[in-house]
């Protein structure tokens, strides 16, 4: 039986997408590890169904004995629109979770099996984007100039050659990285798990929160982006034009489902406050030292541990030993400090190696030349 669609709704829709289906997967954890949403076309319920059993037993053939049971919550592309609340129908189709009048989730891990694949994946990450620009975008907006004192910004500014009325925002060293802290947001920058590149988080304080929705929070909220989101970036992938931070990278997903898309990019865009450019700046100054430092110290021991990649027991302390060197300036004896916190069980000819002296040198080196030179 073809379901009746309702015109009004359907129009507002690419004249390809108005037949579009959409399900939730409910698959064992042996045969999928995450839930997916997989998109079909399909003339009608019936027909969606059996669309959405082909596309599960091509990607998980061992799931064949259950399919009636894997997969739940089926609706129409019109169905998503009349539901939905966003202001551009299209993104009514990403659409999983409201909160009053406000969309609070929307869908995670798509599977398009359609011919649109790579337009409707950009639909997705766009309407994602979008909405937290949005949402936040009071919260972001560009704030008014600072009134400075100037008493209070000499004392700051001591020692130091800043313009006159300029903005002051230094980084503040947490963990293996810095905080820059604004009245509006708050920037988190480390090293990411994979020493390689870097992890940007960036939050509203509560009292931006407040001034936006007009209601109090407790803690700050997160700029549309969450665990699943990407929150890595190389450093040549972070820019600073003025006030304007920018994060875009290559989606490894887009690469996957959609290689012939090669212009689209992952990431987000923020407004900082005044001074917060430079602090920015400055961070990543030093973790680009870090970073080289930390594969200066992974190549000298490398040899030692057989050319394989850098298990996690070696590879966690001697990142520690390589920030307190780097960033807080530590002696050798001080670094080593910070290295046995958590190297409990590293290998025991591995404390033995990295107090050579060569590989100190080769740490002072690569951090040195890290620097930027201007």
């Amino acid at each position: 039986m073809t379901d009746s669609l309702t015109p009004s709704d359907n129009e507002q829709l690419p004249h390809g997408w108005r037949s579009l289906w959409r399900a939730q997967t409910s698959l064992p954890p042996s045969v999928a590890r995450d839930e997916l949403t997989i998109f079909v076309h399909a003339g009608g319920r019936d027909a969606a169904h059996l669309a959405i059993k082909r596309a599960l037993h091509a990607m998980f053939p061992a799931a064949y004995q259950d399919l009636d049971d894997a997969y739940y919550n089926l609706s129409s592309a019109p169905e998503l629109v009349a539901e939905g609340l966003s202001e551009r129908h299209v993104d009514r189709l990403f659409e999983s979770a409201w909160s009053g009048e406000k969309v609070e989730g929307w869908v995670r891990a798509p599977v398009f099996v359609a011919s649109e694949a790579a337009a409707l994946y950009a639909a997705w990450m766009t309407a994602q984007l979008d909405h937290s620009s949005q949402y936040a975008s009071l919260a972001f907006r560009p704030a008014p100039a600072p009134v400075v004192d100037a008493e209070k910004l000499e004392h700051r500014s001591a020692g130091q050659n800043f313009p006159s009325g300029s903005a002051v925002v230094r980084p503040i060293r947490h963990h293996d990285g810095f905080l820059i802290v604004g009245d509006r947001l708050v920037i988190n920058v480390h090293p990411s798990g994979g020493r390689d590149q870097i992890d940007i988080h960036v939050s509203a304080t509560a009292r931006a929160i407040a001034q936006a929705t007009g209601q109090d929070r407790d803690r700050g909220a997160t700029l549309g982006v969450d665990v699943d989101e990407r929150l890595s970036f190389d450093l040549d992938e972070i820019r600073i034009e003025g006030d304007v931070l920018t994060y875009a990278a290559q989606s490894p997903f887009m690469a996957r489902y959609a290689p012939g898309v090669t212009d689209y990019r992952e990431g987000f865009t923020v407004t900082l406050e005044p001074g917060q450019a430079g602090a920015v700046r400055q961070a990543l100054a030093q973790l680009r030292r870090v970073l080289a430092g930390y594969q200066a110290v992974a190549d000298h021991l490398r040899p030692w541990l057989s050319g394989e990649p850098d298990p996690w027991n070696v590879q966690i302390p001697v990142f520690h030993l390589v920030v307190a060197r780097v960033l807080d300036g530590a002696d050798q004896a001080a670094a080593l400090a910070a290295l046995d916190k958590g190297a409990h069980s590293m290998p025991a000819d591995t404390r033995q190696r990295i107090a050579d002296p060569a590989l100190w040198a080769a740490l002072d080196r690569a951090a040195a030349a890290g620097s930027p030179s201007t």
